[in-house]
């Protein structure tokens, strides 16, 4: 009995000095953090302990307090925030340990995700890598994720090469691979928040995301982002982040509303031809005859009148067109006598239809936004709206444009962490001819293409010694182009700290895009040849859905012998698109009206 017994209270001593180990092994740290210039708190800086999963974010004053976990007899604290240097120290007890960070002017400390194994900063990257972070993305106000890149990375070529409203502009990252750049795209390759975005989206595979969603960009150049994502990132890689709750101070909820309004308007102007063969009067500005130096009106030409082969083929002393006798300039009815007066236009009389057709648009964006960070989790939920007209004045209706964004981030025991993003969005917008953009440069100045009848319509041939060029504004105006697309963007990731070297991870991302477009003619188009098929009305829809699949799960990892850092990662990757197309048209409609 006396051995037992002696065994047991043993056995109980041993239990009593571990747990006594596990509460002695913990102690808690905290301070404040401050800019090292002005003094000013620091909201929101992330603090973390090395090799742990342990972290934390100063609250609205700064401050900051964590437990360091049993076992670790010394640990090194790291502190960090946007646009600064980071901070680390070690501490060996519980005690209150301050952080002064410094401004990292050439961002040497920032930490770069995107084509490596594990998070790294930009000086143990193996290849060049530019982060614009959200201080340096807000000095500006963009209406494209593209825009906010232009002009705060070297080298990066970014055009807007249309002034169609809800149209992206193209980026280009690397010289040019081909003298002949057909079917051989130059774009890089795009990923938000993990999620690979389908490069073959029609207009533009970003045009679906709003700029204010936008938390950081990172740019792999070089073609040395096929290492991470294969042949699709030869052209470079554009990798951005998205806002989430974890950016603000631990606790705290935040909801912010942002509008902003602006215009666009044409970079330059296209220079034309701003003669005519007409004789001007220098002291009135009309039309005057060669021979006999009275006022002239081309309109009333009866040393050359021409009859009209598609009306009643009749005519007196004027031209008549298919449409109504033509009306010139500002003067009355077709051969009413009166003299004919252009606009001065800088002592160049004429019409410039360029400054005439194209106007300023205005564009106006709202967003509101809701952030929660909270011990174990934090979300981010944010609603858009962007409405923008364009630079066709009204003749295109615009561009409209709803999206609806959550990312929430769970920390789950055992080391485990999961991600989910998502998008979703609709946009509407009415898309142009391009073809009548490019007659516009070509009509003579002499020439009034703004010129409507009494009932308000445009004039299809608006010049009486060019029949055969149609007016591109009737074209413009009554031709209907619409084009609606649906986006989902959907993303999940998980983490899973193994032991202090070795990590698995995984994702899998869904982007799907869904897209109807209307082009509509209406029963009565003019047209300046007889065309049946148009002349009655003719409606064509094109339905297109596009469905991308990406997954990856893989093994990292990671141990530091000295100076040297030693990350291995062995990955698994499936991929999956598909695409469907289905259209259809009529004409000779039978009711006008009712597409």
């Amino acid at each position: 009995m006396e051995g037992m017994y002696m065994r047991k209270s043993i056995t109980l001593s041993i239990g009593i000095f571990l747990l006594s180990g596990l509460l002695l092994g913990q102690f808690k740290v905290s301070g404040t953090i401050t800019d090292a210039n002005s003094g000013d708190k620091l909201v929101g800086a992330n603090v973390i302990v090395e090799g742990t999963e342990t972290g934390t974010s100063t609250d609205v004053d700064g401050n900051y307090s964590l437990t360091v976990p049993a076992g670790m007899g010394t640990a090194k604290v790291t502190a960090r925030y946007i646009g600064y240097k980071q901070a680390t120290v070690t501490v060996t007890a519980s005690g209150t340990q301050d952080f002064s960070l410094k401004e990292d002017v050439l961002k040497m400390d920032a930490v770069m995700v995107t084509g490596v194994a594990g998070a790294l900063t930009k000086t143990k990257t193996p290849f060049a890598i530019d982060k614009i972070d959200s201080d340096v993305l807000e000095m500006a106000p963009a209406t494209t994720v593209e825009s906010l890149i232009r002009g705060k990375s070297a080298g990066v070529k970014v055009v807007k090469a249309t002034g169609e409203p809800g149209y992206g502009a193209s980026v280009q990252l690397r010289g040019a691979t081909s003298i002949n750049a057909s079917g051989r795209s130059q774009a890089p390759l795009y990923i938000i928040d993990g999620i690979i975005i389908d490069p073959s989206i029609s207009g533009s595979p970003m045009g679906d995301i709003s700029p204010d969603d936008v938390q950081s960009i990172e740019i792999i150049k070089g073609a040395a982002g096929a290492s991470e994502y294969g042949a699709r990132a030869a052209n470079g890689v554009i990798a951005i982040t998205t806002k989430r709750g974890s950016e603000i101070g631990l606790g705290q909820t935040r909801f912010n509303y942002k509008m902003e309004q602006g215009y666009n308007e044409l970079n330059g102007s296209i220079e034309t031809n701003g003669s005519h063969f007409y004789k001007v009067d220098p002291a009135t500005g009309y039309f005057i005859d060669s021979d006999s130096g009275e006022p002239y009106d081309p309109r009333d030409d009866t040393k050359n009148p021409e009859p009209n082969n598609y009306s009643d083929s009749s005519w007196a002393n004027g031209y008549y067109f298919a449409d109504q006798p033509y009306k010139y300039v500002a003067t009355g009815e077709a051969g009413d006598g009166s003299p004919v007066l252009l606009p001065d236009n800088g002592g160049r009389p004429g019409f410039n239809h360029v400054d005439r057709f194209f106007s300023d648009g205005n564009f106006t964006k709202h967003n509101f936004s809701m952030s929660r960070n909270a011990e174990s989790y934090n979300v981010f939920v944010s609603l858009s709206n962007h409405s923008e007209d364009g630079v066709f004045g009204d003749y295109i209706d615009g561009f409209n444009r709803n999206t609806f964004r959550l990312n929430t981030d769970v920390k789950l025991p055992y080391g485990i962490k999961l991600g989910f993003s998502s998008l979703l969005s609709k946009s509407l917008k009415e898309e142009a001819n391009t073809g009548a953009f490019f007659d516009i440069t070509f009509f003579p100045w002499d020439v009034d293409i703004l010129k409507t009848d009494a009932n308000g319509e445009f004039y299809i041939q608006p010049d009486p010694r060019n029949q055969e060029e149609a007016n591109p504004v009737y074209q413009i105006a009554n031709n209907e182009r619409l084009s609606t697309r649906n986006r989902a963007l959907l993303g999940t990731n998980f983490s899973w700290s193994i032991t202090p070297q070795f990590k698995a991870v995984g994702s899998m991302s869904f982007d799907r895009s869904a897209r109807q477009w209307k082009n509509y003619y209406p029963k009565g188009w003019l047209t300046v040849l007889p065309s049946p098929n148009y002349n009655d009305g003719n409606l064509g829809k094109t339905s297109t859905s596009e469905e991308a699949i990406n997954g990856d799960v893989g093994l990292t990892y990671a141990t530091q012998r000295g100076d040297m850092d030693l990350i291995v990662r062995g990955r698994y990757n499936y991929e999956s698109y598909n695409y469907n197309y289905n259209s259809g048209s009529a004409w000779k409609l039978a009711v006008g009206d009712v597409p």
